[in-house]
């Protein structure tokens, strides 16, 4: 299952769990309620597993990328690393599937308040479109993470127009302005985060990928 709680306001390393004392709990429920939904799979079976299909035909997740976030494995390690930790939105909801490993996804509630999701193998989520949101790993790096998404052709820095901009507002009315993200700016959206997506050869995907190998595969 799951866990989830309010972060503490105390600086340091961003992947320390930076639980407060006492803890602050945060269910199943109250993520629903935000938009944010999750499923426990087997990622062991994530090439062929009937629960995960039928969760792509019912929410048409039509296609899926694959990264493996270590510094042997990921271009530009450190770098990544600090922009999938600065806080961002999207106009497509993100799924993210744990394929090994295990971090940290924090999103903002109603009260612009931090909650962290901890995520390890076999943990699913979608965060809806315009959510604020980021993540990171934790100290237990290396991970191999799986994105899934629905078909949404737009070319790569396409600029964002106001019209984008209100669809975010229609979707979650109750998120603060803020400046516009650099990911809306430069949105290479067939994928969520798609700008920081690249194969094994550095490469940015441009189109549907499967890397089939996760963490620890030769």
């Amino acid at each position: 299952m799951v866990q989830a709680w309010y972060m503490d306001d105390a600086p340091g390393d961003p992947r320390q769990p930076h639980r407060p004392d006492p803890g602050r709990p945060v269910g199943l429920e109250q993520l629903r309620r935000l938009g944010v939904l999750y499923w426990k799979l087997d990622a062991d079976k994530y090439e062929n597993d009937p629960e995960l299909e039928k969760i792509r035909r019912e929410r048409n997740y039509s296609w899926m990328d694959i990264i493996t976030i270590c510094k042997d494995k990921l271009p530009n390690y450190e770098e990544k690393i600090k922009m999938f930790y600065e806080e961002h939105l999207h106009l497509d909801d993100e799924i993210r599937y744990i394929l090994d490993g295990s971090g940290y996804f924090d999103v903002r509630d109603k009260e612009d308040k931090w909650i962290r999701i901890f995520m390890e193998k076999g943990d699913m989520i979608t965060l809806p479109a315009g959510i604020y949101h980021r993540f990171t790993v934790d100290e237990k790096t290396p991970s191999a993470v799986a994105g899934l998404g629905t078909p949404r052709p737009v070319l790569q820095g396409e600029s964002v127009e106001p019209q984008a901009m209100s669809e975010v507002t229609a979707v979650l009315p109750w998120q603060p302005p803020r400046p516009l993200p650099a990911i809306l700016v430069d949105r290479t959206m067939r994928r969520p985060c798609g700008y920081l997506w690249e194969n094994r050869c550095g490469q940015h995907t441009t189109g549907p990928l499967t890397i089939s190998k996760p963490v620890g595969s030769t």
